[in-house]
């Protein structure tokens, strides 16, 4: 059975996101998928940057127990529930759960209550969306106010003219099934900044030499063909002001659209309107994603799909000892060094410090203390090469692989606008590209460690705890090598 997944933090607020989703199942015969993610690795906000987290098995204990708990009260209600504990960083955990588990969608809420959730909720909400091949249900804390219906009766999804927006009805069709009914609302305003030529398949989001009413009377009429009741009206005003009081007014259950999701790698909006409305709107509403839309079937997968969104990110002020620690603490090959604006200056390679090491060490006169020394006074942008070898994140596997076996790389930063995603390495690849071929596609394992605690029906697995870190255990040895 097919699972909607549901990240948890262990707060009320973060529940509210439970009864909407059991009417997705309940609508389309689904299972609930319930993901509590312990939180390791390093974290940057506003309020604290660059913290470092370690989980505990307690912590992991604590979370099974609350999970066990939660689906106990679902089960009860007669929907089929399943959990599962994750280490990691959040959304990067949430996504590949979702993946692993083949989910027909995410539904969350935008924030809980705990320290952890004020300082993360809001960009993992947007990581999510944006790496998302799912649509992904928001629940705003508005929401918690209403009743719950059983069943999805009526969808409202705005629409602006453009090809984007209206990739959204063929998914409303089917959340909202043959006894409900969408309402179609016309915005003249745009629903989003404006967009890439390649994204609407045109370079204007208008239609020409249509007006708004002959434009959606159009749409409707297509989707009472297949047996959809539909009905429509024009805003005028505010789109978010409009789109939200015609949610009321309608009693809607549920908003769908699409959004762009502009983004970068520290800072992340869905897009205008969009953001709004799951700000103010009283009812969820379920946002499709680029990655989503544009996902083909039956076809290679693009690189945004498969890359490690995990990663270590060196800012180009830091010294080579300091870019050291983090690419050796992460395993990782390669990291991406960024400026202030989080725009990609260049790529810092394992291959490339192993070769700065080992010309020293064949100096007889440098000892193993001096190696750390000198890596304290070398800028990280001296070690950088001419020219960054990167891929879009739009990019094909095929494309990946032909850069990767050209440029004799083991791995690639992903990049989306000039700005780092992710990483993809040989090994993604070639899954990736065996699956296509029909092999049998080998387990890839997270590079975070992913298994804390997970259960499913009452069976539970228990990995090896680890003992917490600090930014004190990342000091240099006093002797032997760096």
């Amino acid at each position: 059975m097919q699972p909607v997944v549901v990240p948890l933090d262990g707060s009320e607020l973060g529940e509210t996101a439970l009864p909407w989703a059991a009417a997705v199942a309940r609508a389309h015969r689904l299972s609930l998928l319930l993901v509590q993610v312990v939180l390791t690795g390093q974290v940057s906000s506003e309020l604290s940057p660059n913290v470092e987290f370690q989980y505990t098995a307690d912590q992991a204990l604590a979370a099974d127990r609350y999970l066990s708990e939660v689906a106990e009260r679902l089960r009860a209600d007669g929907i089929n529930v399943r959990t599962i504990v994750r280490e990691g960083t959040p959304a990067s955990q949430i996504l590949v759960a979702a993946t692993e588990h083949d989910a027909f969608a995410i539904v969350m809420a935008t924030h809980g209550r705990g320290v952890l959730s004020r300082l993360l909720s809001g960009s993992v909400a947007a990581e999510v969306l944006r790496g998302s091949n799912l649509p992904v249900l928001l629940v705003p804390a508005a929401a918690d106010r209403r009743d719950v219906p059983e069943l999805l009766h009526t969808i409202l999804v705005p629409l602006d003219g453009s090809p984007l927006a209206e990739k959204a009805l063929p998914f409303a069709v089917r959340l909202v099934g043959t006894g409900g009914k969408l309402v179609l609302v016309r915005s003249a305003q745009p629903l989003e900044y404006p967009i890439d030529a390649h994204e609407l398949g045109g370079t204007d989001w208008r239609v020409p030499g249509v007006d708004e009413d002959t434009y959606m009377s159009s749409v409707a009429q297509k989707l009472r063909k297949s047996g959809t009741t539909v009905e429509h009206f024009v805003l005028a005003g505010d789109a978010t002001d409009q789109i939200e009081k015609g949610a009321r007014a309608r009693d809607a259950d549920l908003i769908v659209m699409a959004t762009r999701g502009h983004t970068g790698i520290d800072r992340m909006r869905f897009g205008s309107v969009a953001d709004a409305l799951v700000r103010k709107a009283a009812c969820p509403v379920f946002l499709l994603s680029p990655r989503m839309l544009s996902a083909k079937t039956g076809d290679q997968c693009r690189v945004g799909e498969i890359m490690n969104r995990d990663i270590p990110v060196i800012d180009v002020g830091e010294s080579l000892s300091s870019a050291m620690r983090k690419l050796l603490i992460r395993g990782a090959a390669a990291v991406p060094v960024v400026d202030s604006e989080g725009d990609l200056v260049g790529v810092l390679s394992a291959r490339k410090l192993l070769e700065w090491q080992t010309s020293l060490w064949e100096d007889a006169s440098i000892d193993a203390n001096e190696v750390w020394t000198r890596a304290d006074q070398v800028a990280v942008t001296e070690m950088l090469p001419n020219v960054a070898i990167t891929i879009e994140d739009s990019a094909t596997t095929t494309a990946a692989a032909r850069t990767l076996l050209d440029q004799q790389l083991d791995s690639l930063v992903v990049t989306h606008d000039g700005k780092p995603e992710g990483m993809v390495g040989i090994h993604e690849v070639l899954a990736a590209l065996s699956k296509l071929a029909g092999a049998q596609r080998p387990r890839i394992m997270s590079r975070e460690p992913s298994k804390a605690l997970s259960s499913a029906g009452g069976d539970s697995k228990r990995a090896p705890a680890t003992k917490p870190r600090s930014k004190g255990d990342m000091t240099a040895p006093a002797s032997g090598s760096a």
